[in-house]
């Protein structure tokens, strides 16, 4: 009797312990963090002069200029960057969804906002627009709006996009296709066309697809757009 009461009483012990390790082991279990998703942009509305800006003192030349851009809801962080052509002109980390930032007067810029956090990055598509004021000199163009479309039942994506000038000047257009693997799909340049020929495509792989606007004053702009192929 007794060694059959001690044996149930060590069978007692041995599953509690074995409850409390699966316990401690689940509680300990990592939860998987996920890249952010891509983020929209808002302010400065897309292809459009800025009409809501602030004056600088004492500097006509200059114009504060409010950026604002949709919640990623996994998040921790945002990085605005503010192109001239293809130079940076701003790089600026925020936690919040909003921006202000001090531009000259009368230029066409691009945007671009990136959300992050532990396990990675995701690059919005560009954004274009044009501060007030009159230009010393001929506009850059607006960056492109790229659309994408993908055809499951041939496999491929089809590439279009719509550019526009301030000026009104006729433009050109680079085109770069690449995969996740920087292979270029397509390169073309000195286009007229607002299209491209079917391409194609991978199912799980990730484009990469850069528009650069040029205007007959050698002005210009680009724009990066992706997809990633799905069924």
């Amino acid at each position: 009797m007794i060694k059959s009461l001690i044996s149930q009483a060590l069978a007692l012990i041995i599953l509690l312990m074995l409850v409390g390790a699966c316990s401690s082991s689940s509680s300990t279990e990592e939860v998987e963090v996920m890249p952010p998703g891509k983020p929209n942009g808002i302010l400065p509305t897309n292809g459009e002069t800025c009409s809501d800006f602030i004056e600088v003192p004492q500097d006509e030349t200059k114009a504060i200029i409010l950026f604002t851009w949709g919640s990623i809801s996994n998040a921790t962080g945002y990085v605005l960057e503010v192109f001239d052509g293809n130079v940076i002109q701003n790089s600026i980390s925020a936690s919040r969804t909003d921006v202000e930032v001090t531009l000259d007067k009368g230029k066409s810029y691009t945007w671009t906002v990136t959300a992050e956090n532990s396990a990675g990055q995701t690059k919005s598509d560009t954004m274009s627009f044009t501060t007030p004021g009159e230009s010393v000199a001929n506009y850059a163009p607006y960056a492109a709006e790229i659309s994408t479309e993908f055809k499951s039942e041939t496999s491929e994506l089809i590439v279009s996009w719509s550019g526009s000038d301030q000026d009104g000047d006729a433009l050109t257009y680079n085109i770069l296709v690449k995969d996740s693997k920087d292979i270029e799909t397509v390169n073309q340049t000195g286009m007229t066309e607002t299209a491209l020929d079917p391409i194609v495509v991978n199912l799980g792989e990730t484009y990469s697809i850069s528009v650069k606007s040029i205007d007959g004053f050698g002005n210009f702009s680009i724009s990066v757009s992706s997809i990633t192929i799905k069924n």
